[in-house]
């Protein structure tokens, strides 16, 4: 039966987050509209936005916590996880260098 629950509320959830992402979409291509700039520039900013908030929680409770150190490998061991990540893909999808267009 616990299962049964488990599988119920991770079906739901499933809903929920499909609906959700959904209306973000909407929101985000009338937002675009309105600021008349491109959906993909917009989004571009909002995903970095929103994947900065938990590196910005952890930086904010380790500093009231009187805990620095903590920031600062956050910090560190996120700029090192994103450089290797941009490194990786850029090299899976050929080169990284900028051409000039002539």
């Amino acid at each position: 039966m616990e299962i049964l629950l488990r599988a119920l509320v991770y079906f739901l959830m499933f809903i929920v987050l499909w609906f959700g992402s959904g209306l973000i979409i909407s929101a985000v291509e009338k937002a675009s509209k309105i600021l008349k700039i491109s959906t993909f520039a917009l989004s571009f900013f909002i995903l970095g936005l929103l994947t900065s908030i938990p590196e910005l929680a952890v930086g904010v409770t380790s500093v009231v916590e009187h805990d620095p150190q903590i920031f600062v490998g956050n910090l560190l061991g996120g700029i090192g996880g994103n450089s290797c990540y941009f490194l990786v893909n850029s090299s899976r999808t050929g080169d990284i260098r900028q051409r000039n267009k002539s």
